[in-house]
């Protein structure tokens, strides 16, 4: 596709035991595809396919204007949305994605966007295929966004036999410059039993600026679902460490004095780490069996911390504890 034009990929109905979309080029529409994986034990594959990549095409220059909304993808053996090239915009619209092995939108490799919007797609049931898996685990992991806003989305049921996983998030976020995360519904996250970190929203920093607001956020959803106490905690804003858990997309992010680092499976990015500010407010909030507080936040200069409604459920008497929060200043 020459440079200026535009392709775009619509209405098609793709049964595959192998990959869905592949494509690397600007001005990239993807809309109204239904990509239904199989279920056959057969076909398991050593790297599972995924639905739709983003990745390298005949140009090295990041790719602009990127839509992918209105699909439909079912049964995808690896993630629905793969992106690992560098973007220059791109927006990702009320897809229904359902029953995925890996990831719902996961970014990992050079991946990066200057502008990244993920506005009203209804995922559930993810991360299917990492019953045995030992390393960290989200549904969505985003990296390397200078401007992100992730608006009006459903998460649920998140790697449920996952036991041995290391941490289970619904959404994870490293190397961000602003992100803007509302209206978005996430719940039951984790196995009933897990000895792993378990958590709804999960950013680290150094961040210029997060904004978290009128989310819910709950451990089951389902208040008829049992669970056994776990290390649940709703919204988690810190520092990552040399030390923390790999990924099953793999992205490590931590900060050493003034210099921050980010690991992928393909390079390494160093930038100046600079303390920003998050503002926490009018989230919903609801614990099971929690051994944490619902809100943990460090690693911030300025914080905002208003108007969230928190609820904690034990099955005997405990005393819970809503946020933890460490900051050079705190408005609450």
């Amino acid at each position: 596709v020459l440079g200026g034009a535009a392709l775009r990929i619509a209405d098609n109905v793709i049964h595959s035991a192998g990959g869905g979309i592949l494509a690397g080029v600007s001005g990239l529409c993807i809309a109204g595809n239904r990509i239904n994986g199989s279920d056959s034990a057969e076909d398991e594959r050593k790297e599972p396919a995924d639905g739709i990549v983003i990745d390298d095409g005949l140009f090295v220059a990041p790719l602009v204007d990127i839509e992918i909304r209105h699909n439909q993808l079912r049964r995808i053996a690896g993630n629905a949305i793969h992106l690992s090239r560098p973007l220059q915009s791109c927006r990702i619209d009320a897809n229904r994605i359902h029953d995925t092995g890996l990831g719902a939108i996961v970014m990992d490799r050079d991946a990066s966007a200057a502008s990244l919007t993920i506005h009203a797609n209804h995922c559930e049931r993810l991360g299917l295929a990492t019953e045995r898996e030992k390393a960290a685990f989200a549904a969505l992991q985003l990296i390397r966004v200078q401007r992100c806003d992730v608006i009006d989305n459903t998460i649920a049921t998140v790697a449920p036999e996952s036991t041995a996983a290391s941490a289970i998030d619904g959404l994870f976020a490293a190397a961000i410059g602003q992100l803007r995360v509302r209206g978005n519904r996430i719940h039951a996250i984790g196995p009933e039993r897990s000895g792993g970190e378990l958590g709804a929203l999960r950013v680290l920093v150094p961040c210029e600026r997060i904004v978290i607001a009128d989310n819910h956020l709950d451990r089951v959803g389902d208040l008829a679902r049992k669970v056994a106490s776990a290390p649940w905690c709703a919204i988690r804003i810190g520092t990552g460490t040399p030390g923390d858990a790999m990924r099953v997309a793999p992205a490590h992010y931590f900060a050493t004095g003034e210099v921050s680092f980010l690991l992928t499976a393909s390079a390494v990015e160093s930038k100046a780490a600079r303390p920003g500010e998050a503002a926490i407010q009018d989230n919903q909030l609801r614990g099971h069996e929690s051994l944490l507080p619902l809100v943990l936040c460090n690693g911030i200069t300025h914080c905002l911390f208003a108007g969230n409604h928190g609820e904690s459920r034990f099955s005997r008497a405990k005393e819970a504890q809503v946020g933890e929060i460490a900051a050079r200043t705190l408005n609450a």
